[in-house]
């Protein structure tokens, strides 16, 4: 079986397509309406950390003053591997 998302590697820029979860909280509503909750998204950022439940995205990575400073992250997104269709690494 061929490996999925082979791209999320801390340090690669990859834009990912993934399919989010939504909750509907506006009183009533038909099951029609329903059916179609979930959300196709589109996340583009650096690949933090990728482990077999998640792939924790930023979208900005700071640049240390100095070597040995501790890299900082801004903005970041944890996505559940299992809810990303699609994944495209970007040549940086």
């Amino acid at each position: 079986m061929a490996k999925r998302h082979v791209g999320l590697k801390p340090g690669n820029w990859v834009r990912v397509t993934w399919h989010d979860a939504a909750s509907h909280d506006e009183g009533w509503t038909t099951q029609e309406e329903l059916e179609n909750a979930v959300q196709l998204c589109v996340t583009a950022g650096i690949v933090v950390k990728r482990d077999k439940k998640q792939v924790l995205l930023a979208m900005s990575k700071g640049v240390p003053d100095k070597p040995g400073d501790d890299t900082q992250y801004a903005t970041t997104w944890a996505i559940p591997i299992a809810w990303i269709s699609k994944t495209e690494v970007w040549p940086v």
